[in-house]
C-alpha cells in the first residue's frame, strides 16, 4: 500500500509541483511593471540599432560604469543605465517589508560581526573563521554599492 502511494505522489506530485515552479513569477521575465522583459530588450536594440556585439560593448560599458565614444552607443548606454537602475527601485519598491527587513537583518550581522572582531582581538584569539565571515560581509555590502555608482557613472560618463 505504501508503494502504491509512493508511485501515485511521484506519478502526480512532481507534474504538479513543477506545474507550481513553472508558473511562479520568479521564473517568468515580466518586470515590475508587467512588462515583457524580451520585448522591452527588442525594442532597445531596434530603437538604437544595435547588433549582438554592440549590446555587449553597452552592457560592458554599464555594468563598468565608463564612457563610450560613439553618440548612438552612448544615447544607448544611457538608456540601458536608465533602465537598470529603474528596475531595481520598482523591485525594491514592490517588496518594501523584505527590502527594510534585510537592511536590518544586515544591520544585526554586522554590528555582531564587529562584536566578535572585537572580542577576538580583545583576547588575543584570532578565529581563522571569523575571516571568511568578514569576507562575505565585505562582498555583499559592496556589491549593491558598486552596482549603484557604475549604473550612475554610466549615465553621468555618457551624457544622462
Amino acid at each position: 500500500m505504501v508503494a502504491v502511494l509512493v508511485i501515485l505522489l511521484i506519478l502526480v506530485g512532481l507534474p504538479l509541483l513543477a506545474w507550481w515552479l513553472g508558473s511562479r513569477r520568479a521564473w517568468s521575465r515580466v518586470d515590475a511593471r508587467g512588462r515583457d522583459q524580451m520585448q522591452v530588450e527588442r525594442e532597445w536594440m531596434s530603437r538604437h540599432r544595435l547588433d549582438h556585439v554592440e549590446v555587449a560593448e553597452v552592457d560592458r560599458a554599464v555594468s563598468r560604469g565608463r564612457a563610450l565614444t560613439d553618440d548612438r552607443l552612448r544615447a544607448a548606454t544611457v538608456e540601458r543605465a536608465q533602465m537598470m537602475r529603474d528596475a531595481m527601485r520598482a523591485w525594491e519598491e514592490s517588496r518594501p517589508r523584505f527590502t527594510a527587513v534585510m537592511r536590518w537583518l544586515g544591520i544585526v550581522w554586522l554590528l555582531l560581526l564587529i562584536t566578535a572582531l572585537v572580542f577576538a582581538v580583545a583576547f588575543g584569539d584570532w578565529p581563522w573563521g571569523l575571516s571568511f565571515y568578514l569576507l562575505a560581509a565585505a562582498g555583499s555590502g559592496m556589491n549593491g554599492w558598486f552596482q549603484r555608482r557604475n549604473l550612475r557613472r554610466a549615465i553621468e560618463l555618457n551624457g544622462g
